[in-house]
């Protein structure tokens, strides 16, 4: 067919392989109307004809075939000709145009590919010819090569070797072409392969695996007696996982290939060693063979001497079982019966064999309920009282696993029932814990002797079975254990009866029967260890329905090791239902007190449970103090609750408890330092609206007791009697920057009250006395002349000095004379007052600007007006007019700051000294711009003539006058430098231009707009921030004071209470003063909204909607707790029965509520069968007794 190009073929075969072939490239055939497929022959993309009906045979038109080509156009020619092996044809298309050699299918074979496939060697020849990639790829990473050996073509492959195919490239499978042979059972490839010298049989894949590997695993018998039989064959070769060829073949059940394999090892004397094999998990070809549960290839291992007794090795970290040990975990009674029967000499060996856990198999077949298995190794002798390493016989360990038929049997086999595990439990612990049913040991079991002794063994931990079933709320194994004869009473190591167990997972049914039982009133007082009653420990962990019933019960009020009460419990984890059942009964239980003398509200407090606080509070719990002395705010504070310190406040008793006593710390002190937050919330119950009917006539009231801390107060809770700090709780404020609470209105009246009282007449009559320092001044410098002036004029001539002489007789010399007096005692006076402020504050008067102020302004008078004293023409007195001025500088400076402290002022002097601060910030960064620019000046005009640039001095400062004012003497300094044709002047005129639009740009023009920006950028902060400033600073005033000022005085200014009543009918000149104290800010009794930022209003917004959310999660908890109740209620009607019925209601013993198989139950309640009308009458009427018994008992409170 090769030679014959024109073979003749059938023309329906023709087509129709064509027509195939198009299909599988996308492309469909198009008769013309002569029905052939000939030039006119067309095919689309699109998988169908472009006829208009299937019976269609005109010509398509040149609309109707766009992106149609024919077949002898098509590039999928070449393709075809090279696996049909046309060589002319080939040729042909191939000349007609080379590119369509590099062509491919959707497959990603090339012409290289399909002739590989088809065996077209002459072809493949031409194609090599052409110097084309003998290694090239598809799609799938097969080469030709590949592609060779997939379809079994000999002579391909010899041919492809031979022109230096690559054997050992991969595929996108990791395959090589010698492992894809023995993985597809390609015998024939594969013999060509392995009788090439230059082909390793022993090639590793990617994962490590030889062509050997691939064989056993397929169980390809052929591929591996082939691979036997080459003489390089290594069949040894482990793979990355340290698999042999025989563990594979084991793990996938290949028994053909395994057999091959063992004989093949048994023909070299190594059969012993093969078997011994192990992969990196230790296990040997038998452990493969069982684990893969393969009948015959376990049957081969053992046929060929396989030990059923050899442990996986320690040191790959395995279970160390033997293969015995996983048939009997897998349940494969069929292999164990194989292994015990081939291997008898090993029976023995392997049956008393441990594991890693010191499990036997029969451990393994009992833990897993093998019952089969269990039965058949007891047959055969193996151990039944065997203990693993935890001392579980497998009797124990299949009650554990809730293997109940192997339990029976074990127990029918005679196991001992009185061994215990390492934790000292005995069976019938654990089919208690385990979900068992006594019942299923039958009435036999319990009359044997040993059986006694199990009802009333305890563990390590001194336990019961009683103990285990009213811990898990097991029902009927309790009933079943006192019917039996256990003992109810006993108690473990921490002397824990079963009553207190099922008090503290809630049981409540169980609580019922351990009470009614004979010795039932003898155990409900019953204490533990650390003294507990059965009634503690209910009401500890929230049990209200389980108080109720012990207290119904005569259950007796005492107290535990550390004085407290149920009372006490119940508070410290919120069960406020349990409180409130205690309550009802004792009502006295509210204000116990345990040894520290803490009552039930403060154990609640130091717990963080606010509700258990509002409860105690809403039922009249007095508010007492400890062996601390510390009251429930005391402790609150002392812990940071503050939900709890919120929630106390909120109260409605909130002043009896934040009041202090007459020895202890006024609680506000601790809000203010630990819980800003509650601190101002006690500020805003301070203040209280009065309503006069109109909004504009509202008032307010406000409490200040809360501000208040006498001198007295201060002495008894301080160490220090002397150190009374006035203002302590305002100071408190300033101390740790709680901005927001000294800007509450109530501490801004109350700031307003001290300053009515004796602020304003002091601070009044000092400014008055400085301004009349301040007028002595200015008129002794008005009508004086300076002295320097008249001595030069003496100097002239006799002429000037008697004109001058003349001129103080005309100044008055009685105001010259008065001014000098006053001047030289008034600076003498502050001076020392001065000097006695440094002694009495230390360090602190260092830090304070003013002090420095106020020092250089009265030694700057002395020394101006000293020299009026003596004989004014006999000494050199240059320096008294600088003196003078800087007297008159600081003399005006510092009367700005005298009025801080008044309202209508002080708020725009602080705005101006924030600024001022901002500005010297600013202008300290630039200064470095200033020497820049003033050292340049200097170098490039020092000659000029206005000599405004003569000394770096100079320079400097005409560089800043010219920031300040805008004005650079453009004319003089720069132009007629330039044009005076005078090269010193301006030597370099063109940088010195430069060097000046620089300077324009960067200080006039951008560092003033910037200082201009930040000065009024944000004048509403800056203005927040100087009110926040001046009434610290109004703190500080007061608080020096009332240092200075006697008791009496300080008296009247002291209030618990101030009403602010608004005037609704004001006056012209009223309104006129209200509106300028609002521009200021300071308005009287305005409300608190005022001093808040817009960040606080959104605070508080989002405040609100997280409490809405609060309330809405709260109503849908109660809502979804009603409705459980209700289908619990249903449930019991109905007399459903399941396996929960078996259960009591309460906690599960890892935290999870005994009560979540309700789904459970209600999806049988869907399911179960109508029940008669008349059995449901009478189980209804049979249940009305115990109405409302199975509803939820657990105290939910806290959750809320």
């Amino acid at each position: 067919m090769e030679g014959d190009e024109r073979t003749p073929v059938p023309r329906v075969r023709t087509i129709s392989a064509l027509l195939r072939f198009g299909r599988n490239m996308g492309l469909t055939y198009i008769p013309t109307s002569n029905g052939s497929a000939g030039e006119g022959t067309k095919m689309n993309h699109l998988g169908r004809g472009q006829g208009k009906d299937k019976g269609d045979r005109t010509p398509v038109t040149e609309e109707e075939t766009i992106g149609v080509c024919s077949i002898a156009d098509s590039p999928y020619r070449i393709l075809r000709m090279a696996a049909l092996g046309k060589y002319d044809e080939f040729v042909r298309v191939y000349n007609a145009d080379p590119k369509r050699l590099a062509f491919r299918d959707k497959q990603g074979a090339g012409a290289l590919h399909h002739a590989a496939i088809r065996n077209r060697i002459n072809i493949m020849e031409f194609i090599l010819q052409l110097d084309e990639d003998i290694n090239m790829t598809d799609a799938s990473g097969n080469t030709p090569l590949h592609l060779a050996v997939e379809h079994e073509h000999p002579e391909a492959i010899n041919f492809l070797l031979d022109h230096g195919a690559c054997s050992t490239r991969f595929n996108n499978n990791n395959m090589a072409p010698i492992h894809l042979a023995a993985d597809r059972n390609k015998t024939k490839a594969l013999e060509a392969l392995v009788k090439r010298a230059d082909i390793d049989v022993n090639y590793q894949g990617d994962l490590g695996q030889t062509a050997l590997h691939f064989g056993a695993i397929k169980d390809n018998t052929e591929v591996v007696k082939i691979l036997l039989g080459t003489p390089n064959m290594m069949p040894c070769v482990r793979d990355n996982n340290d698999v042999h060829a025989m563990h594979a073949a084991a793990t996938h059940g290949s028994a053909g290939v395994l057999d091959l394999l063992i004989s093949f090892y048994s023909e070299g004397c190594i059969s012993d060693k093969a078997l011994a094999f192990i992969d990196r998990e230790g296990n040997t070809a038998l452990h493969s063979a069982v684990n893969s549960g393969d009948f015959a290839a376990v049957k081969l291992c053992l046929k060929y001497g396989a030990r059923i007794d050899v442990r996986q090795v320690i040191k790959c970290k395995g279970e160390q079982a033997t293969p015995l040990h996983l048939a009997c975990t897998q349940g494969s009674l069929d292999i164990v019966k194989l292994m015990l029967s081939t291997r008898p000499k090993d029976k023995d060996t392997a049956m008393n064999v441990p594991d890693c856990q010191q499990q036997l198999p029969l451990h393994r077949a009992a833990m897993f309920d093998h019952s089969e298995i269990v039965e058949y190794l007891l047959q055969q002798g193996s151990y039944i009282d065997a203990q693993d390493k935890n001392q579980r016989t497998p009797l124990l360990l299949a009650t554990q696993r809730s293997s109940w038929r192997s339990v029976l049997l074990l127990l029918e086999k005679g196991a001992d029932v009185t061994v215990t595990d390492s934790e000292g439990r005995n069976v019938l612990h654990l089919i208690v814990l385990y979900g068992g049913s006594l019942e299923m040991l039958g009435r036999e079991f319990f009359k044997r002797p040993e059986a006694a002794i199990l009802l009333n063994h305890a563990d390590s931990s001194g336990c019961t079975p009683m103990h285990y079933a009213t811990r898990e709320g097991c029902i009927k194994a309790v009933q079943g254990l006192m019917e039996l004869g256990a003992t109810v009473n006993l108690k473990n190591k921490d002397k824990q009866s079963p009553l207190h167990f099922a008090a503290r997972y809630g049981r409540f049914n169980t609580c019922k029967q351990l009470l009614d039982s004979n010795i039932g009133p003898n155990i409900i007082n019953e204490t533990d260890s650390e003294g507990m009653t059965a009634l503690h420990i209910a009401s500890w962990f929230g049990h209200y329905r389980v108080v109720k019933l012990l207290m119904f019960k005569g259950a007796l009020l005492h107290k535990d090791h550390n004085g407290r009460s149920p009372m006490h419990l119940a508070a410290m984890e919120d069960y406020t239902n349990t409180m409130d059942v205690l309550h009802a009964v004792h009502s006295h239980l509210i204000n116990w007190k345990d040894d520290d003398e803490n009552t039930a509200l403060h154990l609640a407090a130091v717990e963080g449970k606010a509700n258990a606080v509002v409860f105690l509070l809403d039922h009249g719990a007095e508010v007492k103090r400890n062996k601390n002395n510390q009251t429930v705010m005391d402790v609150t504070i002392e812990a940071h609750n503050k939900d709890v310190a919120l929630a106390i406040i909120a109260h409605e008793r909130w002043h009896e408890v934040m009041m202090p006593d007459s020895n202890t710390r006024p609680h506000m002190l601790g809000l203010v330092e630990h819980m800003p937050e509650v601190a101002l919330t006690v500020l805003d119950r301070s203040e209280n609206a009065i309503d006069h009917g109109k909004l504009q006539c509202r008032g307010y009231s406000y409490d200040f007791r809360y501000l208040q801390c006498s001198a007295q107060l201060q002495q008894n809770f301080t160490d220090d009697k002397t150190a009374c700090v006035p203002l302590l709780v305002l100071n408190t404020m300033v101390k740790f920057n709680r901005i927001k609470l000294l800007s509450h209105p109530v501490c801004v009246n109350y700031l307003s009250l001290k300053w009515n009282a004796y602020g304003r007449t002091y601070h009044v009559l000092n400014i008055f006395l400085y301004l009349f320092f301040l007028a002595f001044l200015t008129m002794f410098i008005w009508h004086t002349v300076p002295l320097q002036h008249l001595k030069s004029s003496h100097a002239n001539d006799s002429c000037a000095v008697q004109e001058h002489s003349a001129e103080p007789q005309e100044t008055p010399a009685l105001i010259h004379e008065v001014s000098k007096w006053i001047l030289a005692w008034y600076a003498g006076l502050c001076i020392l007052k001065e000097v006695a402020q440094m002694i009495h504050q230390r360090q602190k008067y260092f830090k304070e600007a003013n002090n420095v102020i106020e020092w250089v302004l009265y030694v700057s008078t002395l020394l101006y007006v000293c020299p009026f004293f003596v004989d004014i023409y006999l000494y050199e007195l240059s320096w008294q007019t600088p003196f003078g001025a800087v007297a008159a500088f600081l003399a005006w400076f510092n009367f700005l700051l005298y009025l801080q402290r008044f309202d209508i002022f002080g708020i725009y002097v602080v705005m101006f000294l924030e600024i001022l601060r901002t500005l010297v910030q600013v202008l300290f960064v630039f200064s470095i711009l200033f020497i820049a620019f003033g050292l340049t000046f200097f170098m490039l005009l020092s000659q000029e003539a206005n000599k405004a640039h003569a000394t770096p001095i100079m320079s400097l400062f005409r560089v800043c006058t010219a920031l300040m004012l805008g004005e650079l003497d453009y004319i003089n300094s720069f132009v007629e430098p330039a044009s005076d044709c005078d090269s010193n002047t301006m030597p370099h005129p063109e940088i010195t231009f430069i060097f000046l639009f620089t300077c324009v740009l960067l200080l006039p023009v951008l560092l003033m707009n910037l200082l201009i920006g930040l000065a009024v950028g944000d004048i509403a902060e800056v203005q927040y921030n100087a009110r926040m400033k001046r009434l610290a600073m109004q703190v500080e005033l007061h608080t020096d004071l009332e240092h200075k000022l006697p008791k009496r005085i300080l008296e009247y200014g002291e209030k618990d209470h101030l009403i602010v009543k608004p005037l609704c009918k004001k006056r012209f000149l009223t309104r006129i003063w209200l509106k300028i104290m609002a521009s200021a800010g300071m308005e009287e009794g305005m409300p608190k909204e005022r001093l808040r930022t817009a960040a606080d209003v959104h605070i508080n917004v989002v405040h609100g909607e997280i409490m809405k959310q609060k309330r809405r999660m709260k109503e849908i908890t109660s809502q979804l707790d009603k409705q459980y109740d209700l289908l619990r209620l249903i449930v019991q009607k109905m007399e459903i029965r399941s396996e929960a019925d078996d259960m009591d209601e309460g906690e599960h013993p890892s935290g999870r509520r005994g009560s979540s198989t309700m789904a459970q139950i209600v999806r049988q309640t869907m399911y179960r069968s109508r029940h008669s009308s008349r059995t449901f009458r009478r189980k209804l009427s049979s249940r009305r007794e115990d109405d409302g018994e199975g509803t939820g008992e657990h105290d939910g409170s806290n959750t809320a």
